[in-house]
């Protein structure tokens, strides 16, 4: 959840609620500005500029008229106090002092437009036309009362040289030609006032919703930010519109160049693991084509790392029905699968144990099945009984070794061992070191060939971890791969305590523990060999191991770098359930 949406706790206690109110500044008067939301002083202040201008321009045609006499005080008055108005718009701090004292700005230009009027009526009659400026700032930025001194103000300035010289239009015809301009002035102020009250009634209702739709937009920010799955909307060209925080990891690969990439480059596989998926089939190229997707479950890997991702897709949708784009919601079920991996391991131990007692039980009664002292003694129908629950028992256990064998089913592909073997290496330096032991890979490049990578990197890890298991402080462990003839060649070598002759033939049995694991309490549970064995005999390979004991031993493995026929191939693994 963001910052923004975490309110601050209120402290109710009673030391918070004897304290004074916190001290609050005066608000400026706004009394007198237009309803709803009042301008910004700033622009008020450059409405200013234009009647500026044109006074400017009048008193330079007065001047080339003739017209600056010593007789000319109310034009020099006039000129003054625009320079003055003008000065104290820009210079004093109106948002402070209060907006609503502009208006002795566009009164002060309502007196100069006065005595403009007053010295050039007679030879410039369009000076009144200076009228407009402060009658318009009236009508847009202040309430009714200083609209009204406004109209007055348009009609006094046209009327005061008739006033002055007590005379006065003597016909109808010039009554309406000088009170044409003062009318339409006042009547579009009227209209101007109308219109912006209005348009800041709009402004208003628009200012609620924005800041609705921000509430709006927090609050599913910090929904999305706390849902437990990666959240991602694309627009239908397969752009990135939205994301949660919880998308911080490389899930998805980029559909296409113009769509924005989540994360680094990361690789994305099937289910088996190891085969990588189609770029058109994979999630984000399926939601950029308005594909849904519902619980599609693969596994995504960046370096050495390796993630299950379930996706779901689903259409967002205007109410027109027209389509936004669509929402791709991923959820890391890595701990799921590698549960139902270990309950696989964990079920395919417990089945193999099993299997021997109940063999042996089974067999010992099949001996004594044609036995005639189990009539003369009266426990057929007991025997019966322990015969059919051996059957039952030998039935699921069989269930469950089929379903472990389905685990070395392979799905060979082209891939470079030299990687598996460093990958390997690096993942197992952080024990070498804290044992004290050398490890050290002696892998010649591009050593290519078709192999499941999955299986063969467990085959290694095994044989490592076996290594570093049995080989004391101070000793190494080196993994070498070769290009022999047709064969991949692997060899793990360890200075360790190396294996007896007797145990040697038997290390790679299901469930065998050494002597020497066995006397030093090694822990292990004997499959481990016992499964690098079943992998590479799947690739139709050969494990072989040499040893001396108290010198170290030697695992060797070859592989075909080309597949041959081994029969119908598997998953790898079995799929995470839907």
């Amino acid at each position: 959840m963001s910052a923004s949406t975490i309110a601050p706790p209120s402290d109710t206690s009673p030391r918070a609620s004897a304290l004074p109110p916190a001290p609050t500044m005066p608000r400026p008067s706004t009394r007198l500005l237009n309803p709803s939301t009042p301008p910004d002083p700033r622009y008020l202040a450059h409405a200013q500029l234009p009647f500026a201008g044109l006074v400017v321009v009048i008193t330079v045609l007065a001047a080339t008229m003739g017209q600056f006499t010593r007789e000319s005080t109310p034009l020099v008055a006039g000129l003054l106090l625009a320079i003055i108005s003008t000065t104290v718009a820009f210079v004093i701090p109106w948002r402070r002092l209060g907006a609503s004292w502009l208006a002795i700005v566009a009164i002060a230009d309502m007196i100069v437009v006065a005595f403009y009027s007053n010295a050039l009526y007679a030879v410039l009659p369009g000076v009144v036309i200076l009228i407009v400026f402060p009658v318009l700032w009236l009508c847009y930025a202040f309430r009714w009362p200083l609209l009204l001194l406004g109209i007055a103000g348009a009609f006094g300035v046209t009327l005061f040289p008739f006033i002055r010289d007590g005379a006065f239009p003597a016909t109808t015809a010039d009554w309406a030609g000088v009170l044409l301009l003062p009318a339409a002035t006042s009547l579009l102020a009227v209209a101007v006032h109308i219109a912006v009250v209005r348009l800041r009634e709009e402004q208003s209702k628009v200012r609620a919703i924005a800041t609705e739709l921000t509430d709006r937009d927090v609050m599913t920010r910090a929904v999305l930010d706390t849902v437990d799955a990666g959240i991602t909307l694309y627009d239908p060209e397969g752009n990135v519109l939205l994301t949660n925080a919880l998308l911080h990891t490389p899930l998805l690969s980029e559909p296409t160049p113009s769509a924005t990439q989540i994360g680094d480059e990361a690789d994305v596989f099937e289910m088996d693991r190891t085969t990588p998926m189609p770029l058109g089939d994979q999630i984000v190229a399926r939601a950029a084509r308005g594909e849904l997707v519902t619980r599609r479950t693969f596994w995504v890997s960046a370096g050495a790392q390796q993630r299950a991702v379930d996706a779901t897709s689903q259409y967002a949708r205007r109410a027109s029905g027209e389509l936004i784009g669509t929402v791709v919601a991923t959820h890391d079920v890595t701990q799921l699968a590698e549960a139902i991996r270990s309950r696989d391991e964990f079920m395919s131990t417990i089945s193999h144990e099993l299997q021997t007692p109940l063999t042996s039980i089974m067999g010992y009664l099949e001996l004594l099945e044609d036995r005639p002292e189990l009539e003369s003694a009266g426990i057929t129908h007991e025997f019966a009984v322990i015969q059919r629950n051996s059957m039952r028992l030998h039935t699921l256990i069989s269930a469950l070794i089929d379903t472990a064998q389905d685990q070395v089913s392979v799905d060979r592909r082209p891939y470079d061992l030299t990687k598996l073997v460093d990958n390997a290496v690096n993942a197992a330096h952080g024990t070498a070191d804290a044992a004290g032991i050398t490890l050290t890979a002696d892998a010649e490049p591009d050593t290519v060939a078709e192999i499941n990578a999955d299986r063969i990197s467990s085959v290694l890890d095994a044989l490592v971890a076996n290594g570093l298991t049995f080989t004391p402080r101070g000793g190494s462990v080196t993994v070498a791969v070769r290009t022999e003839g047709d064969d991949a060649v692997i060899r793990v070598t360890d200075t360790g305590t190396g294996i007896s002759a007797a145990d040697l033939p038997r290390i790679f049995d299901r469930f065998f523990r050494a002597a020497s694991a066995r006397k030093g309490v090694i822990p292990g549970s004997g499959l481990g060999l016992s499964a690098a064995k079943l992998v590479v005999d799947a690739h139709r390979g050969t494990i072989v191991a040499t040893s001396t004991e108290g010198e170290g031993t030697l695992v060797t493995v070859r592989l075909p770098l080309r597949s041959v026929d081994i029969g119908e191939k598997g998953p790898d693994v079995e799929p995470v359930p839907h």
